[in-house]
C-alpha cells in the first residue's frame, strides 16, 4: 500500500489505501493550481494598480505640461532613459495576461466537473457485452471532451511566469485524467476484439483506475 506525504489532510508518511492515495494526490494538485492562480490573479491587480497610478500621473503632467504631441502621447512614447523605477513599459501593460488565467481558470472548472461526472462511471464501468463487439467505449464522449480541455490549455502561448505556473497545474491533472481514461478505452477496445474467441468476457478489465476498483464479472 502506498505512504501517503499529502499537503491536503497532512498524512506525514502514512500508509494508507491506493483510492484514498489517488484522492488526497488530486486534491494537493488541486490546491497548488488555486494557489497559483490565485497568486497570479494578485500579481495581474498590482500590476493593474500601478498601471492607474501611471496614467493618473500622466494625466496630471498633461494638466500642467500640456498634452503630449509625440504621436501614441507619453505613455507609448517615453524612452529607457526618461522613465523612473515606478513607470509601466508597454510591455508590462499585458492584457492578455489576465484573459489567459481566466482561460486556465475555466479550463480547471471544466475539469472539475468532468472528473466529478466520469469517475463514478469509471469505477464502475463493465466490459463489453458477450456476442456484440460493436458498442462503442461508453465515456468516448467524456475522452473527447477532455482532449478539448486539453487543446485549449495548449493553445495559452503567453510565457509569463504566472501564466505558465498556473497552466502546469492544470495541465498536470488534466494529462493524468486523459491517461485514465485512454487506458480504459484502450482495454474495452482490446476485449472487444477478442470476444468472438470464445463468446465471454475477459475477466480482467482494465478501467484506468487503480486494479482493486476494476469490475471483475
Amino acid at each position: 500500500m502506498p505512504i501517503c506525504h499529502c499537503h491536503w489532510a497532512k498524512c506525514n508518511g502514512r500508509v494508507v489505501g491506493q483510492r484514498l492515495f489517488d484522492s488526497h494526490l488530486r486534491e494537493d494538485k488541486r490546491i497548488q493550481a488555486n494557489a497559483a492562480l490565485e497568486a497570479a490573479s494578485q500579481a495581474c491587480e498590482d500590476q493593474d494598480t500601478s498601471i492607474v497610478s501611471y496614467i493618473s500621473a500622466l494625466t496630471l503632467s498633461d494638466a500642467t505640461t500640456g498634452i503630449s504631441a509625440i504621436p501614441g502621447g507619453r505613455l507609448w512614447s517615453r524612452t529607457g532613459s526618461s522613465q523612473s523605477s515606478t513607470d509601466v513599459s508597454p510591455q508590462q501593460l499585458n492584457l492578455p495576461v489576465t484573459e489567459a488565467l481566466y482561460e486556465i481558470r475555466d479550463i480547471e472548472k471544466g475539469l472539475d466537473a468532468l472528473i466529478a461526472h466520469v469517475d463514478p462511471q469509471l469505477r464502475l464501468l463493465e466490459p463489453p457485452p458477450t456476442h456484440n463487439n460493436t458498442i462503442p467505449f461508453p465515456l468516448r464522449i467524456s475522452l473527447c471532451d477532455a482532449s478539448r480541455l486539453h487543446n485549449r490549455l495548449s493553445s495559452i502561448s503567453i510565457w509569463k511566469a504566472p501564466v505558465q505556473e498556473a497552466k502546469k497545474a492544470v495541465n498536470e491533472r488534466l494529462v493524468s485524467f486523459i491517461g485514465q481514461l485512454r487506458k480504459a478505452n484502450s482495454s474495452w477496445i482490446w476485449q472487444s476484439s477478442v470476444l468472438h474467441v470464445d463468446g465471454e468476457s475477459i475477466q480482467d478489465f482494465d478501467t484506468g483506475m487503480p486494479a482493486f476498483f476494476n469490475h471483475v464479472s
